[in-house]
């Protein structure tokens, strides 16, 4: 399973959205990966696949298919270009109708040069430019949001690199040229980035975040200091060979749990676990999948302290 540890750690920023977002949502950091059908764990020439997700109804014993279930971002199709690279992600109302797209362009070189956000109707509601410069560094992003009530809105995010192309800072600033964020970026001799610190337009600090690596530069120890609200002090999350640990600091006293995750032979996860301070197991997920004759799954039931709550089905058009 030779992405398994990415797997982790994309559930690990998934998790932390909360705290996370107050940190860049672009970032020019180069871990560049083969494409996305590699990062998705998709096997074959995938050119598109569908999926809707439907409510799991026991009968008899037997594990069958109910309603749409309706909400859930996961009804929905992605089309991937011959490189490998998603195209068009639309999300799917229950009766079938598109909720919103997005649309990825690329350069000659396969790197993202704008991506479009629809909503119902059609209409335009986001749109973001790309900008690279040497050896494919990300060095501007321009994002516009549109609404009929408030008109558009506009924010540019700089980014800068040292002579070793390190990035080492990312400034963000508003429809007006004035600074919103900078964030300052620290970085080993082998290139990892080991620290960043966030701060507002009038110099405030934010935020801090601190890497730790492993021998093969996966991060293992993410430190998140927060300096805002009632947000937690102080985040940890540790990346152990099967599972993530977390452990949250706040007013003085700290909670310590676990999300354990097993993934089959295929690369597939198909077991995941929160773990309580005490040690306690507060939910289970159990996931069944069906696979059609590239490896890739055509159907996955999720199944909660055993019972099953829903299943997922995808086709997929191969080139």
């Amino acid at each position: 399973m030779e992405n398994t540890h990415n797997k982790r750690r994309d559930k690990l920023s998934k998790l932390f959205l909360g705290t996370s977002v107050i940190f860049s949502l672009f970032s020019c950091k180069n871990d560049f990966i083969d494409n996305d059908l590699t990062n998705e764990n998709l096997k074959g020439k995938v050119k598109s696949y569908t999926q809707f997700v439907y409510e799991a109804i026991d009968r008899f014993g037997e594990i069958k298919k109910g309603e749409i279930r309706g909400g859930v971002s996961q009804n929905e199709s992605r089309k991937y270009n011959k490189d490998g690279n998603k195209t068009e992600i639309t999300h799917y109302n229950v009766d079938g109708s598109s909720d919103y797209k997005f649309i990825y362009l690329f350069d000659e070189i396969e790197n993202i040069k704008s991506t479009l956000t629809f909503d119902s109707e059609g209409e335009l509601k986001r749109k973001t430019l790309q900008k690279y410069g040497e050896n494919r560094n990300l060095i501007e992003v321009e994002e516009s949001k549109y609404s009929r009530l408030l008109g558009s809105e506009k924010t540019r995010t700089i980014f800068k690199y040292d002579n070793k192309n390190n990035c080492i800072e990312e400034s963000e600033y508003n429809s007006s040229g004035v600074l919103k964020t900078k964030i300052i970026c620290k970085n080993d001799h082998k290139g990892n980035r080991v620290e960043e610190k966030k701060y507002s337009g009038d110099g405030k600090t934010m935020g801090t975040k601190i890497y730790q690596y492993d021998s093969n530069r996966n991060i293992i120890i993410e430190d998140t200091y927060i300096s805002k609200g009632s947000l937690p002090n102080q985040v940890r999350s540790r990346v152990l060979k099967d599972s993530i640990e977390i452990l949250n600091y706040s007013d003085d006293k700290y909670h310590r749990y676990r999300y354990v995750f097993n993934y089959n032979e295929n690369g597939d996860m198909i077991e995941e676990s929160f773990h309580e301070s005490d040690g306690s197991i507060a939910w289970k997920y159990i996931y069944k999948y069906k696979y059609d004759k590239k490896g890739n799954w055509i159907e996955m039931i999720g199944i909660r302290n055993e019972i099953p709550k829903y299943i997922i089905v995808r086709e997929y058009e191969y080139y």
